[in-house]
């Protein structure tokens, strides 16, 4: 997926301000989403393609868009940070999400044991094959997120969360990341 075609995906997502309004009779809770879908670029000239390790679209995404974006208890860094031979890219209160190559595994690691000169870090979870099935899945989860905010879907609604667990698992990459979807579902 082309890190244009995630974020026309998402800004569809993104409730109108008229529908937030009609719910929540204010327009604050539309300006603070609309910078979580709808990602300003860095730069004033718009998108800069000098990724030079790999196509990453987590990585392009972080490199040319200010990116507010949050889920269950996860929010993305402004910048990729290095640790190590380890990528991190976003973070929660117990762990860091990331990758060691720019095409391969999303791996959740505990913030705790991850410190200078550890080569053996504590895996949480494997969350998804690649970063493209990454950002899939995260589509999945701000649809759901946006039916939640809509009083449209019931956070304890089964059968909702079974048939998005499901397609996070799918996008994911297969079961080996269901411990990951459904902890943010």
């Amino acid at each position: 997926m082309s890190i244009n075609i995630f974020l026309k995906r998402l800004a569809k997502l993104c409730p109108s301000q008229t529908e937030l309004y009609k719910i929540y009779k204010s327009d604050e809770l539309y300006h603070l989403l609309k910078d979580e879908y709808y990602p300003k670029p860095k730069k004033e000239s718009g998108y800069v393609d000098n990724i030079s390790e790999g196509n990453n679209i987590i990585a392009e995404l972080l490199d040319n868009y200010k990116v507010k974006m949050n889920f269950s208890d996860y929010f993305f860094y402004e910048d990729l940070l290095k640790f190590e031979n380890i990528t991190i890219f976003a973070c929660s209160s117990y762990s860091y999400l990331t990758f060691t190559e720019y095409d391969k595994e999303i791996i959740e690691y505990d913030h705790e044991i991850m410190q200078e000169g550890v080569k053996d870090f504590l895996i949480i979870n494997k969350c998804a094959k690649n970063p493209n099935s990454f950002m899939e899945l995260l589509l999945h989860i701000y649809e759901l997120h946006t039916l939640r905010i809509l009083e449209k879907v019931h956070p304890d609604d089964n059968q909702v969360n079974t048939t998005f667990l499901d397609k996070c698992i799918k996008s994911a990459g297969g079961n080996m990341y269901a411990n990951f979807c459904e902890a943010i579902i």
